[in-house]
């Protein structure tokens, strides 16, 4: 089985810039998930070393998340469900 990244970067959803990450094992699958082209993630996304973007994608892998910042703590909004899940800086 192929190993899970967390892949990061910019999308548009509703036009609007947003950070996004998703857990997934490919580029291309990454790719599909956030709704954007392969040769887009190529150029403007990368594997993250982020351990709270890791921390928060791995526990849905498969799972598109849209990034916040909210008065320092970072807030991931699952695409489809709303859930929030909130880091804290340590």
């Amino acid at each position: 089985m192929a190993k899970l990244k967390v892949f990061s970067g910019m999308s548009y959803p509703g036009g609007k810039q947003t950070k996004t990450i998703v857990a997934a094992t490919s580029q291309k699958k990454a790719a599909e998930l956030a709704g954007v082209s392969l040769n887009y993630l190529r150029e403007h996304w990368s594997v993250t070393g982020n351990a709270a973007q890791i921390r928060v994608a791995t526990s849905k892998p498969g799972t598109v998340f849209y990034g916040e910042d909210r008065w320092g703590n970072e807030q991931w909004i699952e695409q489809f469900t709303g859930v929030i899940h909130t880091v804290t800086p340590a």
